[in-house]
């Protein structure tokens, strides 16, 4: 959750506008819009540590430039997470298939890379429509699940190693259109 705008929490059911997997309400997460009037920047670091573990850190930031002011912008915002792993996985081995013995240190580590690019075009007050293209990649090394009784407290004892990756992207065009009294907003 990087360059958000608001979060808008709407009371259930939402059906109607959100599918039948709204019944309960639903969460909206809104991300900042480019800005057609003004360059702005933001970018944040920080770092982290684990006890018996790997170090972390995140990286974030966004810009927003008007191209043709009070009518065409674009906003870039990315992030990069590095979560180190403090879970360490054993496998005792299996002579009957030639298998040894293994020790993996912080295995449940992650490592995710995403960004988002908007751009708006708005001709008139009346008019407007964004172009967002999104992509979030995932690494992960391990589950992050113990086994106390097998092992000892922050371990686990696995066959083999575990892990996904996980690739997401999107492309989404809004617009919108004012006849006053009345918008029609298309969302593809």
């Amino acid at each position: 959750l990087v360059d958000v705008d608001r979060v808008e929490v709407l009371r259930g059911p939402q059906g109607t506008l959100y599918g039948a997997g709204a019944m309960g309400g639903a969460l909206r997460i809104i991300p900042k819009a480019p800005s057609l009037d003004s360059i702005e920047a933001n970018a944040s670091l920080s770092f982290e540590t684990t006890e018996h573990g790997d170090n972390g850190f995140e990286t974030s930031g966004a810009v927003s430039v008007p191209l043709i002011e009070n009518m065409l912008a674009i906003r870039i915002a990315g992030y990069h997470y590095d979560v180190g792993g403090f879970i360490d996985r054993s496998y005792p081995g299996n002579a009957l298939f030639g298998a040894p013995a293994r020790f993996d240190k912080n295995v449940n580590d992650e490592e995710t890379s995403g960004g988002r690019v908007a751009i708006l075009f708005e001709p008139t007050p009346a008019f407007s429509a964004t172009l967002t293209y999104m992509r979030q990649k995932t690494e992960v090394g391990g589950l992050t699940e113990i086994q106390p009784t097998l092992t000892y407290e922050l371990g686990q004892v696995r066959g083999g190693r575990e892990g996904f990756e996980d690739d997401f992207e999107m492309l989404n065009l809004t617009a919108s259109y004012d006849f006053g009294g009345v918008e029609l907003v298309s969302v593809t």
